[in-house]
């Protein structure tokens, strides 16, 4: 037994003689301390009731979990060198795809910009060839890229949490924080919509990819704003276990809004320095291509190691319990158990304001 769960067990208040029984129960069923802090109250105490402890040394052990004095923030002054390494294949990662996405791009796109190229795309087929086509393609690959960033910030933020931390409380920031940012960039991002546009000819190839990654943006800003508020006016009213079951089953979504920011603002950039090129010549183009790539290297390069991070107060049986995936009808059964359990605690008399509405009455 380690000495996180011992402690634990000493501030339950025991008996001698439940103390022996706790223990070996607890050693038999393999629990610790970091396990049952990380589950609701009701679910923990059907863990506990499941392992075969008495009602009596359940509520003494949940009432310990309850009052544990909170872990050390454990903060100490290290200097960024040390601290903040990354990996170099991170970095290699980062500059591929910045060259692969960003850079080479606009420099093609630059560069038959500066040859004239321009001049012939004012024919409609070229432009739903040099255009609308690679247009969709581009937006169907950052809807994968999507996809994949919305499941890592959502899973990986949750994975290495904290003991004690309220949930709740930090998806409600989260979700605020990317609303608010993804409200900011569309505003920007509608009004160069309706700007004029960089060159005299609307229909050349700079000035179409200018617009092309502009519109991309505002999907994925609007986004970003739509989904926070809705994942925040769903999850409001709930609590506990509904809580834990909504969370689990629209992980997606959670993560989705801060995912559809960082995508927005990296087309964004792109349309920046296509406009700058268009408007100020190949010189100060490849200028801002160079530190806008450099920023967006840097940028990946600390998502990849944000992503990467390890919490050292979370051992490794917990963040595999945690990464655990339950069949969809054995977590459902486990929530209706516990729900059980916490209307048999609850006060029959339901306070004012509170109670059920019947949906057949309603209707009629």
């Amino acid at each position: 037994m380690d000495e996180s769960t011992q402690k634990l067990l000493e501030n339950a208040k025991l008996t001698p003689q439940q103390m022996e029984t706790t223990k070996n129960v607890f050693e038999k069923a393999e629990l610790t301390e970091s396990i049952l802090c990380d589950l609701e109250v009701d679910l923990a105490y059907i863990l506990l009731k499941d392992a075969g402890l008495p009602i009596s040394i359940c509520i003494k052990v949940l009432e310990a979990i309850k009052n544990r004095d909170p872990d050390p923030d454990g903060l100490c002054t290290l200097s960024g060198e040390a601290a903040t390494v990354a990996e170099k294949l991170y970095w290699v990662k980062a500059v591929i795809a910045t060259l692969a996405c960003v850079t080479a791009p606009v420099v093609i796109i630059g560069y038959f910009h500066e040859s004239g190229y321009d001049a012939n795309v004012n024919d409609r087929t070229e432009q739903w060839l040099v255009t609308f086509l690679p247009g969709v393609i581009y937006f169907i690959i950052l809807q994968v890229i999507l996809g994949y960033l919305a499941m890592e910030f959502s899973t990986g933020t949750t994975l290495e949490r904290s003991h004690g931390i309220d949930h709740k409380e930090t998806m409600e920031k989260q979700l605020t924080n990317a609303g608010v940012v993804g409200a900011l960039i569309a505003t920007v991002v509608v009004a160069a919509l309706q700007a004029d546009s960089p060159t005299d000819d609307p229909g050349s190839l700079i000035s179409q990819w200018v617009m092309v990654n502009l519109s991309i943006a505002l999907c994925f800003s609007v986004s970003s704003t739509i989904l926070s508020s809705l994942c925040m006016l769903y999850m409001e009213p709930l609590s506990g276990l509904a809580y834990t079951n909504f969370v689990s089953t629209m992980a997606l979504y959670f993560g989705e809004p801060v995912a559809s920011m960082l995508i927005c603002l990296f087309v964004t950039l792109q349309a920046m320095i296509l406009w700058v090129w268009a408007s100020y010549g190949a010189p100060i183009g490849l200028l801002i291509t160079v530190t806008v790539s450099f920023l967006i290297i840097r940028a990946l390069v600390s998502v990849q190691n944000m992503m990467g991070w390890k919490n050292p107060a979370i051992d490794a049986k917990t963040r595999a319990e945690r990464e655990k995936i339950y069949p969809r009808e054995e977590f459902d059964n486990l929530i209706l158990r516990a729900s059980q359990v916490s209307n048999e605690v609850q006060p029959k008399n339901p306070a004012p304001g509170v109670g059920s509405i019947n949906v057949d009455t309603q209707e009629k």
